[in-house]
């Protein structure tokens, strides 16, 4: 049998380079300190902001802190710290008196935490120092704060669109996210 025609058997697993083993050693690298510290803030800011829009009938983006929290913890943790904001967004998501979707589940998990890579990212990129004192350093946040907090909700928003279950008109929607 010559190696055109041979049939593959079993699965095929990804390559030592591949995302597989890139993600396990992202797993393998995760201080159980910084993890459950990220974890659990975020996780108790979600479900406060879960009781104060059901209880109170608010929108949860008025006070948003795991936006900020995600931001903070990868620009001083490093882009490990990943896994627990998306391990407290899907928690919370699924324990969620609303019941979403799973594809918005789903889409929820990655863009947050998609969100707070790109915003540490920029930080690290334009030499952020982690204070205000020069004002380069000003601009950067400012900007960071202006433009980061579209991209969850863009992302959220679009899946809800493709999959014809937005609960309002696209632009209250996205602005809601």
């Amino acid at each position: 049998m010559s190696k055109a025609t041979e049939i593959p058997q079993g699965p095929v697993l990804p390559k030592a380079n591949g995302l597989y083993v890139s993600f396990m050693r992202t797993l393998r690298e995760q201080r159980p300190a910084s993890f459950l510290l990220v974890f659990l803030s975020i996780l108790v800011a979600l479900k406060g902001n879960q009781y104060l829009f059901f209880n109170f009938e608010t929108s949860p983006a008025v006070l948003l802190m795991p936006t900020g929290i995600g931001l903070a913890a990868i620009y001083l943790g490093g882009y490990r710290l990943w896994v627990p904001i998306a391990c407290a967004w899907l928690l919370s998501l699924i324990t969620s008196p609303s019941n979403p979707a799973p594809l918005f589940i789903a889409a929820a998990t990655i863009a947050h935490p998609l969100q707070a890579v790109i915003g540490g990212y920029v930080l690290h990129r334009f030499n952020f120092l982690g204070t205000l004192g020069r004002t380069r350093c000003a601009i950067v946040l400012i900007m960071v704060a202006l433009f980061l907090p579209v991209v969850a909700p863009t992302i959220t928003t679009g899946v809800q669109l493709l999959t014809n279950s937005l609960s309002a008109p696209l632009w209250t929607t996205w602005s809601r996210a």
